[in-house]
């Protein structure tokens, strides 16, 4: 069961698991937005995270963020489309 108590006891919590997430995800855009000449959407990013997340906590999942070391990676191993995000997940998967 879960009472007021605990979601009050939680809500401080989220919010700032929330916040890192959301800069962390944010900054990381931005350094590859300038990089590559395009623009980032924080708005969109916003609306991704969210998504991901309660998509996550249906199935019983972890959190979902961005990574810094395997956004870079990506970015110089010449990565442009989303299926290199998918061979990375197949492989921690793996792993």
């Amino acid at each position: 069961d879960l009472d007021p108590g605990d979601i009050e006891a939680l809500l401080p919590l989220a919010l700032g698991l929330f916040l890192l997430s959301f800069v962390e995800t944010t900054s990381i855009g931005k350094q590859l937005e300038s990089k590559h000449a395009y623009r980032m959407d924080p708005d969109q990013e916003l609306i991704a995270l969210g998504a991901s997340n309660i998509g996550s906590g249906l199935f019983q999942g972890f959190p979902v963020s961005a990574s810094v070391s395997r956004s870079f990676i990506n970015d110089m191993a010449g990565a442009k489309t989303q299926l290199s995000s998918l061979l990375m997940a197949m492989v921690l998967l793996i792993v």
